[in-house]
């Protein structure tokens, strides 16, 4: 008997070991399909806007694409939490598949819009249905062995980026040779085929429920009111994250009406595409290097220098004319401001209780959707009274400001944290 119980034990692991493999094969897949039909058109929504809804006035078109990217945040911001507690109870395949198919239907919708409205509406709906990548992380979380998580999340995080300059290009070009329906289009299938790949994966990971820690009978009104018993610093980290979403996204809906003032006529879909693609090279640059100085290097002597060059790149693409100038300054402010959310989920790690740290990191999204929130409003504002370079000059200076934020922030809760782990030392 108890060798026939090793043998299935055995049986059990090796089953685990191709599940995540697998998993991991067709999550990579599927992001890289998800990001490149997402970033096929996302950057050219003012064109679209512009060409394709008649909105020809500067007001107009900075009170859209705020809406547009307000209400994105807004239903991302809503629904994360919601379909990160459903994935919880009926697995995160269910929630993979309603996120890839369904949008697979909405994208394409919005090419026969007419109503600004309308359009603002179809994103909103998308955003609220999406969730994707947060969802393959958790699979890959879930069903992959503990040390090989970091590689597991590393490998993920390639398909993201990759994807996006998959999909820069690709919209670039076609919106250069075609109409934007047949982006839309492509965002639609792209989206399909990765919701098929979803079909081959499998949700086989142990749920991570809390364990009982109260008497049957006792009432159990605190894991319903988990998010609010969350310490100090965990708090204080979720606002450092939504300070992220803010000083990251107030320049970026902007990013194809500032390309349109000194590329070439006709020319603004396919330098915007080139422009993302370069920034996404960035960021996957940032990740290999700046991610590991992060676990070797004090946020006191990373941080301040991190932020200041990412000001700095803002402002020379605020003033700049040129295409190369700008290709490069581009890929440089996405490579330094790409240390910034790995060392954020370094220390809410570090600060979370290990039973709240899927809370936390959910939060974290959370905290980041409303920032965009907030940026979308900020960016509209600036566009409608300094045009697009006044756009990225105030995004470089709430970078600046920024700085004096976040360091005291930081040690506060190192502070905090320390204090903590030597009473229970003492204790």
């Amino acid at each position: 008997m108890l060798r026939a119980f090793f043998i299935s034990v055995e049986g059990n692991i090796l089953v685990m070991k191709s599940i995540w493999k697998r998993n991991l094969m067709m999550l990579w897949f599927s992001q890289l399909l998800v990001m490149a039909g997402f970033d096929a058109m996302n950057p050219f929504v003012p064109i679209v806007l512009k060409t394709g809804l008649g909105l020809n006035d500067a007001a107009s078109q900075a009170f859209f694409i705020s809406m547009y990217n307000a209400c994105a945040w807004l239903g991302y911001g809503f629904s994360n939490p919601l379909w990160g507690w459903l994935g919880d109870r009926y697995g995160m395949k269910p929630m993979l598949l309603r996120g890839t198919f369904l949008t697979a239907i909405f994208w394409p919708l919005m090419a026969y819009t007419t109503s600004p409205w309308l359009f603002v509406f179809l994103r909103f709906a998308t955003a609220f249905l999406a969730g994707t990548t947060a969802a393959s992380q958790m699979m890959i979380a879930r069903t992959a062995p503990m040390e090989r998580q970091g590689y597991a999340q590393g490998i993920l995080s390639t398909a993201i980026w990759g994807g996006s300059v998959l999909g820069n290009l690709l919209g670039g070009m076609l919106l250069t040779n075609h109409t934007y329906h047949i982006v839309f289009w492509s965002c639609g299938i792209m989206y399909l085929i990765a919701g098929i790949s979803i079909l081959f994966t499998e949700d086989a990971g142990e749920k991570r429920i809390p364990a009982q820690t109260t008497a049957p009978s006792a009432p159990q009104t605190g894991r319903r009111f988990a998010p609010f018993r969350l310490a100090a610093p965990v708090w204080i980290m979720l606002a450092l994250f939504l300070l992220m979403g803010i000083i990251r996204r107030t320049e970026l809906p902007f990013l194809a009406l500032r390309v349109e003032e000194f590329v070439p006529a006709g020319k603004s879909a396919y330098w915007t595409g080139i422009f993302s693609a370069v920034s996404s090279i960035g960021a996957m640059l940032s990740g290999v290097i700046l991610g590991h100085a992060v676990d070797k290097i004090h946020f006191r002597k990373l941080l301040p220098p991190v932020l200041v060059f990412t000001a700095l790149f803002l402002g020379i693409q605020a003033n700049c004319r040129s295409i190369p100038i700008f290709a490069v300054a581009r890929m440089l402010m996405f490579f330094s401001a790409g240390a910034i959310q790995p060392l954020l989920q370094k220390w809410l790690a570090t600060v979370a209780p290990r039973n709240q740290r899927g809370i936390s990191f959910g939060l974290s999204t959370t905290g980041m959707a409303i920032g965009g929130l907030f940026a979308s409003t900020i960016g509209g504002l600036l566009m409608l009274h300094f045009e697009s370079g006044g756009v990225f000059w105030g995004a470089a200076a709430l970078t600046l400001i920024s700085v004096f934020i976040y360091i005291p922030c930081l040690v506060a809760v190192e502070r905090m944290h320390n204090a903590k782990t030597e009473t229970s030392f003492t204790n």
